[in-house]
């Protein structure tokens, strides 16, 4: 990084940045910041945004506890408790989830959440997460989908069984709540939307798994090599506008020492992934602090469109005036965009973005299904006029 990036950077976020990872990469640099005229609430309003807070608070607390102001440490300390509380909720229920579907024969892959937790943070209280991912192949879906509601989840959108079916051959993941003891399970059948090169293929998924223990439950995941490209693919998928993405990106690299580094790579190159996977990692060894090999270290470096993608992604997210909005930007605005190499998949995402009908959609209009091709037509109307009344809110 240039010297003047370094510069550009707040007292809020050189902290925030050395209190992002497990482990402290420089304690004097804490030290010196927790002493120097820090604007604290800056400092939580960041860690929350960048969903951090556990990490700060844990370092803080052998850091900073004597600087931070009572009001802030209180506020982090009762965050922190609560997403501890949070996590170990969600997880209670795997188990009942794990031995329901190991009795109707229905493997399944667990992603991010918990697995990245444990294996990479050290337990379950430091990296939040709102769910827990699940991956089923795609002829059970609608088995896992039953099975799912049995244990007294419900649809985020329930759809009558014909919808269900158009919705599991155009989508990739539908969210299940529990309220009762609240629990989240996100049931995917694809890891990306279908139709681009890079989505993760079925069988290289689970021809290449491992399991893992988690408090006692013994748990199916990805190889490292398959989590970490789908890290990278779900930080670009969502404009990689959290620092906590590219945390869990760094703890893997550090945690797993004997990452296949050619592998992934040959794959990113064959998938069209390549500066997908160079904007990650460029961003997790400036940012963070993350060591790699000197292979990957010199593609970052030599990639001119790596280069002007994370000069642009550095400042959006060490910037504290104003935050990404919940407007869905037009796909020739995402970066997720510029960073596709394949003109395929720039048009097949200009045409999901515009065209391809939502949930949404089918909640705002219903149709009878054999009427569902209008959609495609009501869709771009419906992102018109929303467009349309959020400029004339603005006069």
């Amino acid at each position: 990084m240039s010297d003047s990036d370094q510069t550009c950077r707040s007292p809020e976020h050189e902290l925030l940045l050395c209190c992002a990872r497990v482990n402290l990469l420089d304690p004097d640099l804490v030290t010196y910041l927790v002493n120097s005229q820090l604007n604290w609430e800056t400092l939580y309003r960041e860690a929350d945004h960048h969903r951090i807070i556990p990490s700060v608070f844990h370092h803080l607390s052998s850091n900073g506890r004597g600087t931070c102001p009572t009001s802030i440490w209180k506020q982090l300390r009762a965050e922190s408790a609560r997403i501890l509380g949070n996590n170990m909720q969600q997880f209670s229920a795997l188990h009942q989830f794990i031995p329901k579907f190991d009795q109707a024969g229905i493997e399944f892959l667990m992603v991010k959440g918990p697995v990245l937790s444990s294996q990479y943070y050290g337990g379950l209280g430091i990296r939040p997460f709102s769910d827990i991912d699940i991956l089923v192949r795609r002829e059970d879906v609608e088995q896992a989908i039953n099975l799912t509601e049995e244990l007294g989840f419900y649809a985020l959108y329930p759809l009558a069984p014909d919808w269900q079916r158009k919705y599991i051959q155009r989508y990739s993941e539908l969210l299940f709540l529990r309220k009762k003891a609240y629990a989240a399970i996100d049931l995917h059948w694809s890891l990306l939307p279908k139709g681009y090169s890079f989505t993760p293929q079925p069988t290289l998924l689970w021809n290449d798994t491992r399991r893992v223990t988690i408090q006692g439950l013994s748990i199916p995941v990805p190889s490292p090599e398959n989590m970490f490209m789908f890290l990278c693919l779900h930080a670009a998928k969502h404009n990689w506008n959290l620092l906590q993405w590219l945390v869990d990106i760094s703890e893997l690299v550090q945690t797993e020492s004997y990452l296949h580094w050619d592998a992934i790579l040959a794959s990113a190159e064959a998938s069209g992934a390549k500066r997908i996977v160079c904007i990650t990692m460029s961003l997790c060894v400036e940012l963070l602090g993350v060591e790699v090999p000197d292979n990957v270290r010199l593609l970052i470096l030599t990639d001119s469109a790596t280069k002007d993608a994370c000069d642009k992604l550095r400042r959006k997210l060490l910037r504290t005036s104003i935050r990404p909005s919940h407007r869905v930007p037009l796909p020739w605005e995402s970066e997720y965009f510029h960073a596709m190499e394949k003109r395929r998949d720039r048009i097949r995402f200009v045409y999901d973005t515009l065209f391809r009908p939502s949930v949404a959609e089918w909640y705002a209009f219903p149709l009878p299904s054999s009427l569902a091709p209008l959609y495609f037509a009501i869709r771009p109307v419906r992102l018109c006029y929303r467009k349309l009344k959020r400029i004339l809110k603005k006069k």
